[in-house]
């Protein structure tokens, strides 16, 4: 699924795929865009040799998903650094979450892993290879800043 809208203009959100409902599964499909490229919205999903490309936010939304040996890539664009996921966990006992298992993180331009759309965002990359783009700090606190 591709979603071309507003290129490497200002980002707005366009998304390529929306995921709704509960224990969905896609294998070796492509999720491609720049802002909000796939929105792992609801429900328990399982992805599996998936190629997802984006700038920003480009996995974002509250599934509890897993997403395994997955290519996960940057593309070149005006906003400088990218973000690769949004996740929005509302709560401690909220059970959503990403978890990112043997996928590898790479392309032309530098990003975050991710940025706290919520106060108990969670996002975990197990054993997962990732390039020289990572920017040092790894996250950026987002919406979450000041929170206790």
């Amino acid at each position: 699924m591709q979603n071309t809208y507003n290129g490497f203009a200002n980002l707005t959100p366009a998304v390529a795929a929306w995921i709704f409902g509960d224990k969905s599964a896609f294998y070796y499909c492509s999720f491609i865009g720049f802002q909000d490229t796939l929105a792992d919205t609801l429900g328990r999903h399982y992805f599996k040799g998936c190629y997802i490309e984006g700038v920003a936010d480009f996995v974002f939304g509250y599934g509890q998903s897993i997403y395994e040996r997955c290519k996960i890539s940057t593309v070149k664009s005006l906003q400088k650094p990218g973000y690769v996921t949004a996740q929005g966990r509302k709560s401690a006992s909220d059970n959503s979450g990403f978890v990112f298992k043997w996928c590898t993180i790479s392309g032309p331009q530098a990003t975050y892993l991710g940025r706290a759309w919520r106060h108990y965002s969670r996002v975990i990359f197990y054993q997962t290879f990732m390039s020289a783009i990572i920017v040092p700090e790894g996250w950026y606190i987002w919406f979450s800043k000041g929170y206790e």
